[in-house]
């Protein structure tokens, strides 16, 4: 699916639009740092839908300033905020809202971590009227859930690696489980990110990619050091475990940087 903006603006730049309809984009406006002024204008039938990076706010994605004055906002549809997504500053002065909607969270204004949304005059930023404030994970509880992740993914893989007695066959379950413990994990940390400055794509497939190396060395040492008991040929142990000892560096070196947002 391709996007199509009718503006898109970043740093240190202002915009004044007055008496405008804007109609049958994805996100019409994006607003990455700048000041918006909106006065008279009209955003309808905007639709931003099921794109990994940035399916939110179908009229207004704002992280910089946007000053709405006597707009209307009619029949938008995002994954979250319909009509806008904030994580900046949004003021909203005598605007309509109406039939936007959303597959997720906020319907018309959906409030990201950090944002402010004054309300003709009204400080609603916690969530009054036509704003939802969405609750995000801290960067803390993802670093949480991506470290257990690697850890769940290498014990998987030591346990295949134990129970088929071989490295290859470790190597390829605990891959196979530690992918799927990645992509768990990339869909909890996103459906609870609410942050547009990060590359969804790139986190899961780092996410994937990292539990599933993990899991097969894990497998790999394991069925190393299995196969080498089994055949009652000790002298393998020693290296296995220095091997394995290695593949539990990689997964923390991993575990430390496979939840870093990625700038989109």
């Amino acid at each position: 699916m391709t996007n199509t903006n009718l503006l898109h603006l970043n740093q240190v730049k202002i915009i004044s639009i007055s008496n405008l309809t804007i109609d049958g984009f994805n996100t019409a406006i994006e607003n990455f740092g700048g000041t918006y002024y909106l006065n008279g204008v009209t955003l309808s039938n905007n639709k931003m839908d099921y794109l990994i990076d940035r399916d939110w706010g179908a009229a207004i994605i704002n992280t910089g300033e946007c000053v709405c004055n006597n707009c209307s906002f009619l029949n938008n549809y995002a994954k979250n905020g319909g009509a806008i997504f904030n994580q900046g500053t949004l003021k909203i002065n005598n605007c309509k809202f109406k039939d936007n909607y959303t597959y997720n969270e906020g319907d018309n204004i959906c409030n990201g971590k950090g944002g402010v949304v004054i309300v003709n005059g009204k400080d609603c930023s916690d969530g009054i009227g036509i704003v939802h404030k969405a609750e995000s994970y801290s960067a803390t509880e993802s670093k949480l859930i991506s470290v257990g992740g690697v850890i769940l993914s290498i014990g998987t893989g030591i346990a295949a690696g134990i129970i088929t007695a071989n490295p290859v066959a470790g190597f390829a379950v605990g891959a196979a489980v530690g992918a799927g413990i990645g992509a768990l994990s990339a869909g909890i940390i996103i459906k609870h990110e609410f942050d547009v400055n990060y590359n969804r794509a790139s986190l899961a497939a780092t996410l994937i990619i990292s539990d599933a190396l993990c899991g097969g060395f894990g497998g790999c040492a394991a069925g190393s050091m299995t196969l080498e008991m089994t055949s009652a040929t000790y002298e393998g142990i020693s290296p296995g475990i220095h091997i394995f000892g290695e593949f539990l560096g990689i997964g923390a070196k991993i575990a430390e940087c496979n939840i870093n947002h990625i700038n989109a």
